[in-house]
């Protein structure tokens, strides 16, 4: 028992022992400028994600730098031009698809990102987007146009956006669902007279 507690004791001592080693051996190879001594150590480079995420736009130009992939996705496949449009980080937005990023780029659920502009109310980047030229007809999640989507969330300055752009008034999700109805659906009495006045049907 006695042996058993001796040796307990002399490893236990020995762990200090060996940080202090791996602590000389990390600091020589740093001066010596060992490939890879820190590589463990060094933290990781900017993400589009995150600086899309923190609304960090220093970060967000040294990934456009860097040459990061703008076409590349978020950890649940959400395609970045997306999700920055989903957060309303506009100017992040215009700066992806100038550098490549695709307007038809579709996110898990079926969102462009026009469409998860309009559903998280992100005017701003809507009217952005339809400014470059985004096509105001092409459906998002379930089959919803960006018009349809407008009129489900009774946003009207969207929605006169969308018509002003020649949006398909009378376009359906897949359910059947046109803007206009689904504005009379829910008593949204003054997007529904704006529908119908550009010609929307049931």
């Amino acid at each position: 028992m006695a042996k058993k507690m001796n040796t307990c004791n002399r490893l236990h001592r020995s762990i200090p022992n060996r940080i202090c080693l791996r602590a000389i051996i990390f600091a020589i190879g740093m001066m010596l400028g060992a490939p890879g001594a820190y590589a463990q150590f060094e933290a990781p480079g900017p993400s589009f994600d995150t600086a899309i995420r923190v609304n960090s736009y220093r970060q967000f130009r040294e990934c456009i730098v860097s040459g990061l992939n703008v076409n590349d996705k978020t950890f649940d496949g959400t395609p970045l031009v997306v999700y920055a449009a989903s957060l309303g980080r506009t100017q992040m937005v215009l700066e992806l698809i100038e550098h490549g990023a695709r307007l038809t780029d579709r996110d898990e659920e079926g969102d462009t990102a026009l469409t998860a502009a309009a559903r998280h109310g992100n005017n701003e980047v809507a009217l952005a987007l339809l400014n470059i030229g985004a096509d105001p007809d092409l459906d998002g999640a379930r089959g919803e146009t960006p018009l349809l989507i407008a009129a489900i969330t009774n946003n009207a300055a969207l929605a006169q956006a969308l018509i002003h752009a020649k949006a398909d008034v009378n376009a359906a999700d897949y359910t059947g669902l046109t803007a206009l109805a689904a504005a009379e659906q829910r008593g949204n009495g003054a997007m529904a007279a704006l529908l119908r006045g550009a010609g929307g049907q049931m």
